[in-house]
């Protein structure tokens, strides 16, 4: 059996994130490649906290989260990024919960970068997304 989509679009983000570095851009504005892996470990590791991206009273919460990842160092952030939190380990919840994000962060950091290319998926991981 294979990985999911979500699941290699994660794997490759990571791997992505620590070729390019943590202070490489990102299509997100404003947003830097380490700023995009502590948002994804923020969503998927403190829920509550991650709140706070779409509801204005929580916003301190995912401030408080987000600061505090920072001060780790960037490649164990990655390297907690690659595991997916407990919920997330179910093929069916990571694959609902996570193929677009990852697909999209992906791309963001891909098409960030001076040497970028279109890739060609595969008609399943197309059909997938």
């Amino acid at each position: 059996m294979t990985d999911s989509l979500a699941r290699r679009e994660r794997l490759a983000l990571c791997d992505l994130a620590l070729s390019v570095g943590p202070s490489a851009p990102t299509l997100c504005a404003g947003w830097t490649v380490q700023d995009l892996v502590v948002h994804l470990l923020v969503r998927e590791h403190k829920p509550l906290a991650a709140g706070g991206t779409l509801v204005p009273a929580l916003r301190g919460l995912t401030e408080r989260a987000s600061a505090r990842l920072r001060r780790e160092p960037f490649e164990t952030l990655v390297e907690r990024l690659r595991t997916p939190a407990l919920l997330m380990r179910a093929a069916p919840v990571e694959a609902l919960v996570n193929t677009t994000e990852f697909f999209v962060h992906h791309e963001d950091v891909r098409r960030a970068q001076p040497s970028w290319t279109p890739r060609d998926l595969a008609p399943a991981d197309e059909a997938t997304l």
